[in-house]
């Protein structure tokens, strides 16, 4: 099982994208593949690029201009995790929050038997 409490925290406590998390995110999403550092997708400051963190099959709501930033990820086809059971996470920024929400949307079917 991946260390997800980690990553977790580093996404929920900064205030801004960095270099440095989207790297993290990187080794964490392929398993710490020794990647190029300077050619690797910017998930903490690129809508696009947080974006292919979601997993296919979840729908996406992301607020911006809120007092925070906040992403919304749930099934759509009613699978282990539902509407009823979305995942809500707020952010610095709304990539930062679509981060996190994918990151932890992942957390959770990993512990869904």
């Amino acid at each position: 099982m991946r260390d997800y409490a980690a990553l977790i925290a580093k996404l929920d406590a900064a205030t801004e994208g960095s270099r440095e998390l989207d790297y993290a995110i990187w080794q964490f999403h392929f398993g710490g593949y020794a990647h190029p550092k300077d050619n690797y997708p910017a998930y903490t400051s690129s809508l696009d690029a947080a974006l292919t963190l979601k997993p296919q099959d979840m729908m996406c709501a992301i607020s911006i201009g809120t007092e925070p930033d906040h992403a919304r990820l749930w099934s759509r086809d009613g699978g282990p995790l539902s509407a009823r059971t979305s995942i809500f996470a707020p952010g610095k920024t709304p990539a930062l929050a679509l981060c996190l929400a994918c990151i932890s949307a992942l957390k959770a079917r990993e512990a869904t038997p």
